[in-house]
């Protein structure tokens, strides 16, 4: 299912999950033709594998219950429009009560279905017990039955959304990662989560740049809800274990600087080479491993759109002292 990866597109979606492949599916639909879907690993590979998949229409208000009502219908003919099965089936749900309280909730909850028009029962025990016998009754004050509610194979669901969405003419690329957009998010959440409020009034909540004791000590579970791989956390943990050393590269010549940068494991050439020209002032370093970047070098000196590291750095040796002035003009 992976393309070659577009110059520009008009609307660009990004994750390959239910909802990513559910807005490219729906946007095809309203007639939108020029759409992109960028996955870092392939469809599903997220959260969406391991979903339950239950399919619930009730709601607290009517727009969510009527858009919940909408998914159970279309699951129910993607298989017919997309050839690709969903594995939905109405099973309806059966929510149970074992205290009064909790039964008092769900006649609220059967009010509101049907105020929404949506077929509910309430149970008693032994009603409870005709769908499904190994129900303890003793256990319980009552239940409720919602027919139309069921289960849907999240995966198949997804992939059937995805074809739906190409067979309008999306493109979906997959083992493409979004790096721009991830890194400001993380860094953004990194401030807010684990940095101090900035000092003074500010026009908007404001957070100062962390110790590194303190996001050295960030569990991985902070990570990942950051959008951080975990290779990505870890070395970033390294690398504020020795902050301290780090610190004294402003003090180096810059090839020393380098040098202890680059020592530290998981930091590579394109990181050494920016922090050195950002922090240190180099303007010589050449950031490799860049996505983008030698291809629209050598498309500036070529005129070629098929450029790598190895030819950015042939055009760039007559700049020598100034590469990454150049390089970054």
């Amino acid at each position: 299912m992976s393309a070659e990866i577009p110059s520009q597109a008009e609307i660009v979606i990004v994750g390959g999950g239910a909802i990513g492949c559910s807005i490219a599916y729906h946007l095809t639909k309203l007639g939108h033709k020029d759409v992109v879907l960028l996955e870092r690993g392939t469809l599903t590979c997220g959260t969406s594998w391991h979903a339950a998949g239950l399919v619930m229409q009730l709601r607290a208000t009517h727009t969510m219950t009527e858009l919940c009502r909408y998914s159970a219908d279309l699951y129910e003919k993607l298989e017919a429009e997309t050839g690709q099965a969903t594995g939905f089936r109405r099973s309806g749900s059966l929510p149970v009560a074992r205290t009064e309280a909790r039964f008092t909730e769900i006649k609220r909850l059967a009010s509101l279905g049907r105020y929404f028009d949506v077929p509910v029962d309430i149970l008693s025990p032994s009603q409870v017990a005709e769908h499904y016998p190994l129900m303890d009754t003793k256990r319980i004050v009552g239940g409720l039955f919602i027919p139309g509610d069921g289960q849907t194979n999240p995966i198949d669901t997804t992939m059937a959304l995805a074809k739906g969405a190409r067979m309008r003419g999306a493109r979906i690329v997959e083992r493409c990662k979004v790096t721009g957009l991830e890194a400001r998010r993380s860094w953004a959440a990194l401030l807010r989560d684990v940095g101090t409020p900035a000092p003074g009034p500010t026009p908007r909540p404001m957070h100062v740049f962390p110790e590194p004791e303190a996001i050295a000590r960030v569990p991985s579970w902070q990570w990942h809800r950051w959008g951080v791989q975990p290779a990505q956390s870890a070395t970033i943990i390294r690398a504020m274990r020795v902050a301290g050393r780090l610190e004294q590269c402003a003090e180096l010549a810059i090839p020393d600087a380098r040098r202890r940068l680059g020592a530290v494991d998981g930091v590579g050439p394109w990181t050494v080479a920016e922090v050195s020209s950002r922090a240190l002032g180099d303007a010589d370093a050449v950031s490799v491993g860049d996505y983008h970047l030698a291809g629209h070098v050598v498309f500036a000196f070529t005129g070629s759109r098929d450029g790598d590291d190895q030819q950015m750095e042939e055009l760039l040796e007559p700049f020598a002292g100034h590469r990454h002035r150049v390089q970054h003009r």
